[in-house]
């Protein structure tokens, strides 16, 4: 059976300073935290809902960083959708244009977004200055 993506939407989300935690238990963890976050599509659109949107990554020896994405967003017809997911990319290399990979998944109680519950999705970014880019699709 042959994998489809369906276009989720474009996800923007603009970095505050991080906060870095060299030998931690689980290697550096590094916590950057989101002042602005968009996300525009035909399905999906919104903006960021509340101050807490941040990644909790953490960076291995060999530079592997895992990310752990949290944020809600709320759409133009009032609906809030809280969206998490991991991701990986080079923590060496991210920052001069490497790809970052994020799976994002959605919670929402709003009956017009409940399809949002079953999603599973994947999205490629790149970091652009203080911005991080993300194209979503579906699978489908």
């Amino acid at each position: 059976m042959p994998l489809e993506l369906i276009p989720l939407g474009r996800l923007t989300m603009k970095m505050r300073q991080d906060v870095i935690l060299r030998d931690s238990p689980v290697g550096s963890r590094v916590i950057v935290e989101f002042s602005e976050i968009r996300w525009e599509g035909e399905r999906l659109a919104g903006r960021q809902r509340g101050v807490i949107a941040a990644d909790w990554l953490t960076v291995g020896p060999e530079n592997t960083a895992i990310l752990e994405i949290r944020f809600c967003i709320e759409t133009a017809d009032g609906a809030v959708i809280y969206v998490h997911g991991n991701g990986r990319t080079d923590a060496a290399t991210f920052s001069k244009g490497s790809p970052i990979y994020f799976s994002p998944f959605f919670e929402t109680n709003a009956p017009q977004y409940a399809w949002l519950n079953r999603v599973a999705a994947v999205a490629k970014g790149i970091v652009e200055g203080d911005t991080v880019t993300f194209e979503v699709g579906e699978v489908g």
